[in-house]
């Protein structure tokens, strides 16, 4: 079974905007969900309204800050394990910047230091 994280990401590549209303799960589509996703969603209802509620916790205000951040931080930490496999130093330092100081990703832990 998916978690949480796994379900909203799936969701959000399908074009869905989730969001939480008054501790409710509110759910824009422009076509229907499989009965298998929304069947996931109700079974993990609890974890997706808490991964919904911290991302409010981060929000900036700024709905394009956010969007930007949500959008650009997986490829991030991407490119920083490819940069370190290759041993590209410099784009790895590059990519460690980026997710610290510009994009502010929250569960980013930098082994440096």
């Amino acid at each position: 079974m998916k978690d949480a994280a796994t379900l909203v990401r799936e969701c959000r590549s399908k074009g869905v905007t989730l969001t939480l209303v008054a501790g409710r799960v509110r759910l824009r589509a422009k076509k229907p969900l499989s009965g298998d996703l929304m069947s996931a969603l109700r079974d993990r209802k609890q974890e997706v309204i808490a991964l919904l509620s911290k991302e409010q916790e981060t929000d900036s205000g700024c709905w394009v800050l956010d969007e930007w951040r949500r959008v650009s931080i997986p490829d991030w930490r991407r490119i920083l394990q490819k940069s370190i496999a290759q041993g590209n130093n410099r784009r790895a330092d590059y990519a460690r910047w980026m997710l610290l100081e510009v994009l502010e990703d929250p569960d980013f832990k930098d082994p440096k230091l």
